[in-house]
């Protein structure tokens, strides 16, 4: 299989210098499970002798673990160029780069390279604060995954999550690597279950600074706040549909914990489930139409489907005894969910009919709140299997579990979309 992509690759490479300027060349592999293409990453060369420091964050590096994780590629790392080794290891594109210190700012050169032409497949230059290199080298990632597969790359998306301090919660964002956390809130009180807006501009999350336990927006560029329910009861786990900009929650404010449903600003407030049952954890489906939660009516916490006006209510899981926290996948084709098994939590996912369960996860302490990324090709969650609970990334299919923060003070984990 390796020798036939390395060849089809050859084929596409080749039949590039017959493309005019601006074209753009796409690899499509089709294969039963996720075919990986062979890349190599060079480390980034000055462009002339250079007598400061070290450049901070190796662009190379950054960009190198940005193809990894996307999971499209096998990357190779080399300190300089060199073809013989390329070929051997069957590597038929590679990135490379230069950089240089212009006053204050470090302009980064970033090429992706056909390995046997070396014609350049594509190239950007970034001007940027040194502090804004890993940031450049994101977007470069990003670039190199459209050029080569014509799809959205995830490297400059962004991860909130639940930081603890004491007996405090605050809402945090970062990088989707785990790199750069900052606190969105600061009130010293908790704040949880954060929900991305659809332009990635705002979060919407439950706070109990003033008490009670009501949902609040924050803008995460301009940190201005609002709160958006006034009741005096509980209101949590909100979900913002990207389709007509309403926020699914739960809410005891009529005494059972139910669905609601209401604008961005709080107003049109619509009660969606009742019946006496615990019904919690909503989630909106990718085209807004349906609307996914968790309801105890059976007896135990389970999975339900139902529209987004609360009818066609349908069960969809019927293993385990506890299952929580659903959400849907961005083709909309399937959902991750959590089930409660000796006293600790994994993840699973399960298509649309209630059928292909499969667990993604299995080791030491509970692992909850999966995310997945706007590709759909990864989920971020939290686990307590080092003991404190920090994050991880893994693939839609549980591979390549990966650590991502180390201060064991982190949950509540959800993905951003695409920034434009």
């Amino acid at each position: 299989m390796r020798y036939l992509l390395l060849v089809a690759m050859m084929l596409i490479c080749f039949s590039s210098l017959l493309l005019g300027a601006g074209e753009d060349l796409f690899i499509e592999v089709e294969s039963e499970g996720i075919q990986k293409m062979e890349i190599g990453v060079i480390a980034f060369q000055p462009k002339q002798a250079e007598s400061g420091p070290p450049l901070t964050g190796a662009p190379w590096t950054v960009v190198a673990t940005d193809l990894r994780f996307s999971g499209r590629f096998n990357v190779t790392e080399f300190s300089v160029l060199d073809t013989a080794e390329l070929h051997r290891k069957n590597i038929a594109v590679f990135i490379d780069g230069k950089w240089s210190r212009e006053g204050e700012k470090v302009v980064l050169d970033c090429f992706v390279h056909d390995a046997f032409t070396l014609s350049q497949i594509t190239g950007k230059q970034y001007s940027v604060r040194e502090k804004d290199v890993r940031r450049a080298s994101h977007l470069f990632s990003d670039e190199a995954v459209f050029r080569l597969f014509g799809e959205k790359g995830i490297a400059s998306t962004r991860i909130v999550c639940v930081a603890q301090f004491g007996k405090a919660k605050e809402i945090c964002i970062m990088d989707y690597d785990g790199y750069n956390l900052t606190r969105l809130t600061s009130n010293n009180q908790l704040n949880l279950s954060p929900c991305f807006s659809p332009d990635n501009k705002s979060v919407v999350y439950t706070s109990y600074r003033q008490g009670t336990p009501a949902l609040y927006k924050t803008g995460i560029y301009t940190g201005k706040t609002v709160r958006l329910t006034t009741n005096n009861r509980l209101n949590f786990s909100p979900s913002w549909s990207s389709v007509d900009d309403r926020i699914a929650f739960a809410s005891t404010m009529n005494g059972d914990c139910d669905i609601y449903t209401m604008d961005a600003d709080g107003g049109a407030m619509k009660r969606i489930t009742m019946g006496g049952a615990i019904e919690s954890s909503p989630c909106y489906s990718p085209n807004g139409y349906e609307i996914t939660f968790t309801s105890d009516r059976t007896g135990n916490p389970q999975v339900y489907i139902m529209d987004n006006e609360g009818t066609h209510i349908r069960r969809l899981t019927f293993e385990g005894k506890y299952n929580d926290a659903p959400t849907w996948s961005p083709k909309g084709d399937k959902i991750t969910y959590i089930s409660l098994e000796k006293a600790r939590f994994d993840i699973y996912t399960v298509d649309l009919e209630g059928s292909n369960v499969k667990r993604l996860t299995q080791e030491n302490g509970s692992n909850e709140h999966p995310s997945f990324s706007p590709d759909g090709r990864l989920l971020v969650f939290s686990s307590t299997r080092a003991g404190g609970s920090d994050l991880y990334l893994m693939g839609a299919d549980g591979t390549d579990q990966t650590r991502i923060t180390f201060t064991g003070n982190l949950s509540s984990p959800e993905w951003s979309g695409y920034y434009e």
